[in-house]
């Protein structure tokens, strides 16, 4: 028993054809621009990051050398900028690369889905072109053939898989809507009614030439199930098939071509990472070679301050090496005992 037609829900709350209307208010011009009276504060909370950087740099080196530098001395060191640049890079490349990925999963499963119905609808046809050939009025060995109606009216909007009976509006292609019909028909074996529905197959010229009538044949068979198509339908000229076949084939392209980005997109990434990397070690580089030379330098003031406060000590307070006494720093002789003094 074949699966069988089936049509997902159409249309919505807008009418057909609708998309963006421009307000009636769309004529007024844009509101002036206005100078914000909070631009001293944004200055003044920028330039307190601003510091708080500076500082968090000058606490860094203080416990990296035990030195803590003015913020003359730190002002003084080069300017140096992080590639933020390559950062930025690295972000844009990194969120388009994930909407290829995404379009690239949306197009496997758009792939998948076309190439599941097309089988279904091959599957089917088998089952369908035998039904239309062996069906007859008296309906030899279950095969019936009959008139089912339908209203004759054309709907744009409708919920999946409709049951009331009418044409309904599935795709267009090559500027041609194209519609399936949901017909009703009785079964000649036991008197009840049934509900049958075509592919997408017919235009709307068609549709108004069948003026609410459709031949369809259809098996009924006790304990054998129940199934209708219209005897029309043929799977190499119907427009649904087609339809499927065409998406298949824009999806396939869709795909390759978003794994020939997704490549180039990741080689980029890629570069850009490593740029950004090597650029970020070379900048912290020379902001450490920076540092050092501001470093040797405090070092070096350091060490004449301490030389030269070690030499005032030694002056201030001299003694003799013979009798101990404490002499003038200017004197060449100990005043007390007479010894000659050696300048060092």
């Amino acid at each position: 028993m074949p699966i069988g037609p089936s049509h997902g829900s159409r249309g919505g709350g807008a009418p057909r054809g609708g998309g963006f209307h421009p307000s009636f208010n769309s004529h007024r011009p844009p509101p002036r621009p206005r100078h914000s009276p909070n631009s001293f504060t944004n200055g003044l909370i920028g330039g307190m990051i601003g510091a708080s950087i500076v500082n968090k740099r000058r606490e860094d080196f203080a416990n990296r050398y035990g030195v803590t530098p003015s913020d003359d001395e730190f002002n003084s060191l080069p300017t140096r900028s992080k590639p933020v640049g390559f950062l930025v890079l690295v972000i844009l490349v990194s969120i388009i690369t994930l909407f290829t990925f995404l379009i690239n999963i949306s197009a496997n499963n758009a792939i998948k889905s076309y190439n599941n119905t097309i089988a279904i609808m091959e599957s089917d046809w088998e089952e369908y072109e035998e039904l239309i050939e062996k069906a007859t009025t008296s309906g030899e060995d279950g095969y019936y053939k009959t008139t089912a109606s339908f209203n004759n009216i054309k709907i744009s909007y409708y919920n999946s898989d409709p049951t009331s009976t009418g044409a309904y509006l599935d795709f267009e292609k090559d500027g041609i809507s194209y519609y399936f019909i949901v017909y009703k028909y009785t079964d000649a074996r036991t008197g009840k009614s049934h509900t049958g529905t075509t592919y997408t197959q017919f235009s709307g010229n068609q549709i108004t030439s069948l003026a609410g009538q459709i031949e369809v044949a259809y098996y009924s068979e006790e304990g054998k199930g129940h199934y209708s198509i219209n005897t029309s339908y043929d799977l190499d000229e119907c427009a649904e098939y087609d339809y499927y076949k065409d998406k298949l084939k824009e999806n396939k392209n869709l795909k390759t071509s978003s794994v020939i980005t997704l490549v180039v997109e990741i080689i980029l990434l890629a570069l850009f990472i490593t740029l950004y990397i090597l650029k970020l070690k070379k900048y912290y580089r020379l902001v450490r070679e920076d540092e050092e030379v501001l470093f040797e330098k405090k070092k070096a003031e350091a060490q004449k301050t301490q030389a030269e406060a070690d030499l005032i000590i030694n002056n201030v307070n001299k003694f003799c090496r013979y009798c101990g006494c404490k002499i003038d720093a200017s004197t060449n002789q100990c005043s007390s005992c007479g010894a000659k003094i050696i300048k060092q």
